[in-house]
């Protein structure tokens, strides 16, 4: 059994009390996704880069560079939720209107003033992106995304603070607040079922694992 294995399993949503039959609320499937993608989540706060860019001293070339790996990241996450675009957990995702974080990147790039010539995609080792094998694991991994934008505001702020027009990738959409909304909704309903609740989990958890390795790593 692989380690991520093991802590989905240690991560089972367990009834309210001993003895009892109760099952889990949807409460308990929000808290078990925020549990087990916290330790990678609290990691990625320490990033040299996301911390300068917090903090408002990140340099054009760090940015640059920032920029170009997350777009790395998105656009291949991207293609793989889109094999699940017709789920219904999904729809909130795929819209319309359709947010693509990658496409987001493309244009910071180019108000930047770089060519689009200079942000071709690194390949990403398939070892490290997510397996969203079902539905209800797309839509953990959809979840992160979701929250890494629905988080990002601050570090929103300060890009467009420093370069005004080049900070849509972390500015959420106008419609952010409705989207997180559906999102929850369809972790709720999706979460119903027990199959389907270890998969959003495994989806999460995988995602959140990738965006450490890939912002931490090197190409």
């Amino acid at each position: 059994m692989s380690k991520l294995s093991v802590q989905i399993a240690e991560h089972r949503i367990a009834p309210k009390s001993l003895g009892t039959e109760q099952e889990p609320t949807r409460q308990d499937m929000r808290a078990a996704l925020r549990e087990i993608t916290a330790p990678a989540h609290q990691r990625l706060h320490h990033h040299a880069g996301l911390t300068a860019l917090l903090h408002g001293k990140l340099t054009r070339l760090g940015y640059i560079q920032l920029l170009q790996r997350m777009f790395e990241l998105h656009e291949t996450i991207e293609r793989r939720l889109a094999v699940h675009e017709e789920s219904q957990w999904l729809k909130w995702y795929t819209g319309p209107p359709r947010v693509s974080r990658a496409a987001n990147i493309r244009n910071d790039w180019a108000k930047l003033g770089l060519p689009a010539s200079q942000i071709e995609t690194i390949p990403i080792p398939d070892a490290v992106l997510p397996h969203l094998e079902n539905a209800a694991a797309a839509l953990g991994c959809a979840w992160v995304v979701e929250g890494s934008a629905q988080g990002g505001r601050i570090l929103g702020h300060q890009a467009e603070a420093i370069w005004p027009g080049a900070a849509t990738f972390f500015t959420p959409s106008s419609d952010q607040n409705e989207r997180w909304q559906s999102c929850r909704a369809a972790v709720d309903q999706c979460g119903d079922d027990p199959g389907r609740r270890a998969a959003l989990l495994a989806g999460a958890a995988a995602t959140f694992a990738a965006y450490e390795a890939w912002l931490c790593g090197t190409p």
